[in-house]
């Protein structure tokens, strides 16, 4: 009888340790798999973060400023519309809003501003003032006030207004319109101030010969 409780007693005492063992073993697998979830957890969070950062810096270095469409200097026609890089910008007095009369061989004379989107306002430019006009072959005109804008082929060198008060069509006895520069505020400048009476005899003469090289 004493044997038998003295074997109980051992054969409790191992199943004691044993369970005690288990228990140990548990609670050390249930510690490493919370680290390794936390660890987890962790990379997912930096992962995320550095994808958005990287989208965020992505999406910041792929749309620079547009370049401005035209501009406004200061000329002896007061402010008048002009390109970026100084060409000079006529309107026509034959065009309305809903109809350009420049078109054909006029084109390749006076070549329309064009623009691939919204036009930008640059320096002096009333943003509001500009617009669009489709055009035949599908691309934008660009428009200031309503008027549709174009650039004169003989003008060769920034600045230059070769092109100021030449009827349309060239050449014709009665013209249906005339070219005219197109001031900062909307309206076309239909005359330069004279600076004195040579200048103003020596405009003259040279606008009736270039009467008959325009459109």
């Amino acid at each position: 009888m004493t044997r038998l409780s003295k074997d109980a007693t051992s054969t409790s005492g191992r199943l004691s340790g044993r369970s005690r063992a288990t228990r140990a073993v548990g609670v050390v697998a249930l510690v490493a798999g919370a680290a390794l979830l936390l660890a987890a957890c962790s990379s997912s969070s930096s992962t995320s973060s550095s994808s958005t950062s990287s989208a965020a810096s992505s999406s910041s270095t792929s749309a620079p400023a547009r370049t401005a469409t035209l501009k406004a200097e200061t000329t002896k026609y007061g402010r008048i519309l002009e390109t970026p890089s100084g060409q000079v910008l006529y309107a026509l007095t034959a065009d309305t809003s809903t109809k350009a009369a420049c078109a054909g061989a006029c084109l390749s004379v006076w070549p329309p501003l064009t623009a691939s989107g919204k036009p930008v306002a640059g320096s002096g430019v009333t943003s509001s003032a500009l617009g669009t006009y489709s055009l035949a072959t599908g691309k934008l005109q660009v428009t200031y006030d309503g008027h549709q804008l174009y650039q004169y082929s003989g003008d060769s060198a920034a600045g230059q207004v070769n092109g100021e008060g030449l009827p349309f069509p060239a050449g014709s006895s009665s013209p249906s319109g005339y070219w005219y520069v197109v001031s900062a505020t909307g309206s076309l400048v239909k005359s330069a101030p004279p600076t004195s009476t040579s200048s103003t005899k020596s405009t003259t003469s040279t606008t009736s010969a270039k009467s008959t090289s325009g459109y």
